[in-house]
């Protein structure tokens, strides 16, 4: 029976010179690989493409088109004879896997960044045509002009630069990039949220609006990024079922972000009711969306706000009485289980208690 010798027993046999050489050796193979090269390219352009940090972004597309073909001149110029690999997406990973560990952490902010900047540009798109159809509708201009003379450029080309990327593999579930894609989406997302809803409390179809610009501007741009063109080897269920799951992903987000903006402002609106019942409904709309936790969220909030801004000395008795009212008459329009309606009025009733004037306001009252 013939025996191995162990790997530690032979590096035990070199000596200290003979493993140093080894261990340069190979170290040299690595640095020379063409993914080492080709990673070395990418992250000394990338950085040396702009003076500030903040513009290092803008040129990330001009790189990822060189980075795809240096990527495919290595699976071009790969001979099997020389080099056995276990899977077929070596060269991708190996790629991926340099880059990555050359590469700053600003590496990530930059992707962050144009992700943000692909988002806010179909929004000012989408800003701009509505303005139009508006000044169309006041003045009764029937005439074909959408205004797209006008709209602001993009310095780059989105759907290039998303191939790229997927043909790195950098927007699966799992990858950094992938992660600032998502974060890039909250962030715009919320943003653009806020602009539209804060402090409308009686105007009707803004939820409506919020859901338009998620249909029209968001959704569109998410499945550009995270979706490639359906194939033979993808088949047409996997692709509606990719779709379906997206739409969740995308429905709760926008519900999240709607909800997160009338969180704050809930003291104000039950301070407003009736006049901001268009808010109370839409809210109990966009929570639907949601889980149990955002419910509870928005009623601790609340309930922290009434102790802040309404149970002190400086609020007299009929005023808080009023809004202990609207407060139950809002929240038995966002829960009619009234699972949460204690969590909110047992502050306020155990501070009435406690004021010597309470019941002479409510039989005046």
């Amino acid at each position: 029976m013939t025996s191995t010798i162990p790997i530690s027993s032979l590096s035990a046999s070199l000596s200290v010179q003979d493993q140093i050489a080894i261990a340069v050796k190979r170290a040299d193979s690595i640095l020379t690989r063409p993914s080492a090269i080709a990673a070395d390219e990418f992250v000394r352009d990338w950085l040396a493409s702009s003076s500030t940090h903040e513009e290092l972004w803008q040129n990330l597309p001009c790189q990822l088109d060189i980075l795809v073909e240096r990527l495919e001149e290595m699976e071009e110029n790969y001979d099997p004879t020389t080099c056995v690999y276990r899977y077929s997406n070596h060269h991708v990973e190996t790629l991926s896997a340099a880059v990555f560990a050359r590469a700053p952490r600003s590496l990530v902010d930059s992707f962050r960044q144009l992700f943000a900047e692909a988002l806010m540009w179909r929004h000012s798109i989408w800003e701009m045509k509505k303005s139009v159809e508006a000044k169309q509708k006041d003045e009764n201009d029937k005439e074909d002009n959408t205004g797209e003379g006008d709209n602001p450029q993009l310095e780059f080309q989105e759907d290039r630069v998303y191939r790229n990327l997927r043909r790195l593999g950098w927007l699966s579930s799992f990858s950094v990039i992938n992660k600032a894609l998502m974060q890039a989406m909250h962030k715009v997302l919320a943003e653009t949220v806020q602009k539209m809803i804060k402090g409308e409390f009686d105007s009707l179809g803004i939820w409506k609006s919020v859901q338009e610009w998620k249909n029209q501007v968001l959704k569109p741009w998410l499945m550009d990024a995270v979706m490639e063109n359906s194939s033979e080897d993808e088949p047409m269920k996997n692709c509606n079922q990719q779709h379906d799951d997206w739409d969740k992903k995308i429905d709760f987000a926008v519900a999240e972000a709607f909800v997160n903006v009338r969180t704050e402002e809930l003291f104000d609106i039950v301070a407003d009711f009736p006049d901001s019942l268009p808010a109370v409904e839409e809210l109990r709309g966009a929570l639907s969306y949601t889980t149990h936790l955002h419910k509870m969220k928005l009623a601790t909030s609340f309930r922290d706000s009434l102790q802040r801004r309404l149970l002190h000395p400086g609020a007299n008795t009929t005023q808080i009485l009023d809004v202990y009212i609207n407060a139950v008459k809002v929240w038995r329009t966002l829960d009619p289980s009234d699972g949460l309606i204690e969590t909110v009025a047992n502050p306020v009733k155990k501070y009435l208690r406690e004021r010597t004037d309470t019941v002479r306001c409510i039989i005046t009252g």
